[in-house]
């Protein structure tokens, strides 16, 4: 099965299985007996067949909801608490509908002045949605039908200027009133009709605007001459398959491509879709990873890029270095190892003690006296510390200025060092800054320790 998955279209006694592809196709049709009390469950049992045996058992699915399983309305959607202002514009939904807010699962389109809240009833859907858990069926998303055909032509074609959608099929028209292509208003009725015009005029006085429609039905025609009488203009109009273009919709919704404007997978519903909700996370994790890992890469092979020019130019002085001593003489592969050679050989020859090569001395036995004399039984911290033969300095932190007064008297008591008053700075934070300075008493005594 690819990525996109499968789209199921609910409609009244009958459901029909889509594959929600790039080239969505029905590959099964269910109907429900009216009078079973079961026909859910039966119905859900005959899905899960179908999808085996079109080899989609696992993939994930969209259920389409139809315009008549769903309550839209228009909600006053300004003035919101900042916390739990969803929940506040339940309850403005709950004034409008038949329900109470804890018989329906709600979304919102819109989170300006106005919102169109779109419902539908918990309870039957809670009952579809156990019924495909026990089946092992991964719901995905559930949507309206109508907004997902919505969805997908606006995001197929140029319909700028456009304000209402209008679609008509399947003996219903669905009539979306749209701003900033988005839904900001839902009628649907049984059929087209004299209702259709009323409605159609009355979202002209709502919206202030003259009437642009794009139209998709399954009868264009019988749906213009409606149009014509109320005075609207049609910049778009196309038959269509309203179930196609959910499809179609599923199709880029599941794989990444279009957010839904409306999915009822949450509170009540939410077990309907475990994982799937943390699907667009996990992706911008995954990529957050691959990103870092990517930086981490492209930093490691430009630092690679660094150390291969120093060590290029490394090289070249040393083959400098090796030309000024040695002039014509040919530049050896390894230059290092020969001018070490030779500044062994030039160490070994010793005519008399004035022009004998000095040795050279390490400064690791002076810094591990100097860092042996420091206090045990106190708190302390060094931030830097530079030291040659006759020069030390220390910066670091203490909890006292008398902490730093014990540190520079006890390398004053246990090296050569002559150490000079250290000086201090409270810091910001509570803590003493200092700075010790020396120099040895012999240099020539010191060097050699």
């Amino acid at each position: 099965m690819s990525r996109e998955g499968l789209m199921l279209s609910m409609r009244a006694g009958v459901w029909a299985l889509w594959r929600a592809g790039e080239a969505a196709e029905p590959i099964a049709r269910i109907a429900l007996d009216p009078e079973a009390d079961d026909a859910i469950e039966r119905a859900v049992m005959q899905l899960r067949d179908a999808m085996r045996t079109h080899a989609a058992d696992g993939a994930g699915l969209v259920l389409a909801a139809s315009s008549e399983d769903c309550l839209a309305t228009t909600i006053d959607a300004s003035d919101q608490p900042r916390r739990g202002a969803r929940q506040a514009m339940l309850y403005r939904l709950e004034e409008k509908l038949p329900m109470t807010a804890e018989q329906v699962t709600a979304d919102f389109v819109g989170e300006d002045a106005q919102a169109l809240g779109v419902c539908v009833e918990t309870a039957r859907w809670e009952r579809i949605i156990t019924a495909m858990k026990s089946a092992q069926i991964a719901v995905e998303m559930i949507s309206p039908m109508a907004l997902l055909a919505t969805q997908h032509v606006l995001s197929a074609e140029e319909t700028a200027g456009a304000n209402v959608m209008v679609l008509a099929g399947a003996g219903r028209v669905d009539l979306i009133a749209l701003k900033d292509g988005k839904p900001r208003l839902w009628r649907s009725g049984a059929a087209v009709g004299a209702d259709m015009e009323r409605q159609l005029k009355m979202m002209a006085l709502q919206g202030g605007e003259p009437l642009r429609l794009i139209v998709r039905a399954d009868a264009i025609e019988t749906l213009r001459r409606r149009i014509d009488k109320c005075g609207g203009e049609v910049v778009s109009a196309a038959e269509m398959d309203i179930d196609h273009a959910a499809a179609l919709a599923a199709s880029a919704i599941t794989a990444g491509r279009m957010e839904p404007w409306v999915n009822f997978c949450r509170d009540e519903l939410a077990a309907a879709n475990p994982m799937g909700q943390l699907r667009r996370p996990l992706r911008w994790a995954i990529a957050a990873v691959l990103a870092m890992w990517l930086s981490a890469a492209g930093a490691m092979l430009w630092r690679a890029g660094q150390y291969d020019a120093l060590a290029a130019t490394s090289e070249a002085q040393q083959v400098t270095i090796y030309k000024n001593l040695f002039g014509e003489r040919a530049v050896p592969i390894n230059v290092r190892s020969r001018l070490e050679s030779e500044r062994r050989g030039m160490a070994g020859m010793r005519m008399s003690d004035a022009d004998a090569t000095p040795a050279p001395t390490s400064i690791l036995p002076t810094l591990h006296q100097t860092l042996a004399a420091m206090p045990t039984n106190l708190r302390f911290s060094i931030q830097d510390i530079q030291l040659d033969e006759t020069n030390l300095s220390i910066d670091g932190l203490v909890n006292a200025h008398s902490s730093a007064d014990a540190i520079a008297t006890a390398l004053k008591q246990a090296t050569g060092w002559q150490v000079q008053p250290p000086s201090t700075e409270l810091l910001s934070n509570g803590g003493v800054g200092f700075t010790i300075r020396a120099t040895a008493h012999d240099p020539d005594a010191q060097a050699a320790r």
